[in-house]
């Protein structure tokens, strides 16, 4: 139950994190569907209005931690909802499945969801082509798993970080190309797991034009707050290579952006690692994965 002077957070959507408030007054409202328990709130630090919620809204709890995991999905549903919304309306404009694919994996890579492989595209054009609610479910169902392995990938990383006493101290510098590049410079320079990787200096500087591509690419496509190495990172979940596709995922992404953007330095990067390590984009992708991990959150 709660009271007056209580401690509070809000999950709203609309911030990046929980808002930390105090409770003004509790109140009993009577309504048409019974009474309701709503509470005043103050939010720290602020001189704006009291605001309102009722005490069982999904938003509203005294765990900071628990706020925090409500935020998550209260952003994920939200994702979903416009991804679907976006979907529906590329399906009701009966656009051809070249074009709908483009906008649904911008849109897709715009609001964070990374698990974009061969059954996702499939179920997404399978609904386009002839939209119905069995489709729509299986589409829905997609979504969801893409926005759950974003969450389980930003969680294993802050557990490497949280079981490491001595982690490294992380600089990251999205400010200019410049400091991108000097960036992936010392993170390629750091030993890596994977036996004589260190000694080939070829090795070494193709992984480099593939991190380079991805850094350039959040830092040329994605808001602000999305500069970050976890999000390159999960861009390498594009890279996923299907014997029925011609394209990666993460090829038809930079595809998407040289078209925007022919100058793009990102897409200039991502054609350089590709004319140097076509033949083994897996294994570079795999060994970038390792490289992201170790200096994300371990030694």
């Amino acid at each position: 139950m709660y009271q007056k002077k209580d401690k509070i957070f809000i999950a709203d959507p609309e911030h990046s994190k929980p808002l930390s408030a105090t409770v003004s007054f509790v109140a009993k409202i009577p309504t048409c569907n019974g009474v309701f328990t709503m509470l005043a709130y103050q939010l720290e630090d602020s001189d704006d209005e009291m605001r309102y919620i009722f005490t069982d809204s999904e938003q509203l709890f005294k765990d900071y931690n628990k706020a925090v995991a409500a935020l998550e999905e209260i952003k994920a549903n939200n994702v979903i909802s416009m991804c679907l919304k976006t979907i529906k309306a590329l399906a009701d404009a009966k656009k051809n499945v070249d074009k709908a694919e483009k906008t649904m994996i911008s849109t897709f890579d715009a609001n964070g969801i990374y698990n974009i492989n061969h059954g996702f595209s499939k179920a997404i054009n399978d609904y386009i082509n002839n939209p119905n609610e069995e489709k729509l479910a299986l589409v829905k169902e997609q979504l969801k798993s893409g926005t759950d392995r974003v969450n389980n990938i930003k969680d294993e990383i802050n557990s490497l970080k949280d079981s490491d006493n001595d982690k490294v101290v992380i600089i990251e510098d999205f400010s200019s190309y410049v400091g991108i590049s000097n960036m992936v410079d010392k993170l390629v320079q750091r030993p890596h797991r994977m036996a004589g990787i260190d000694n080939d200096s070829i090795w070494l500087n193709t992984e480099k034009h593939l991190i380079l591509a991805l850094c350039y690419y959040v830092f040329e496509v994605y808001e602000k707050e999305r500069h970050t190495l976890t999000d390159a990172y999960l861009l390498l979940n594009h890279f996923i290579w299907h014997e029925k596709e011609e394209k990666s995922m993460l090829e038809k992404l930079f595809s998407i952006l040289e078209e925007k953007n022919p100058s793009s330095a990102a897409v200039s990067e991502f054609k350089t690692f590709m004319k140097k390590g076509s033949l083994l984009k897996s294994s570079f992708a795999t060994s970038c994965a390792i490289r992201f991990l170790d200096f994300l959150g371990k030694r």
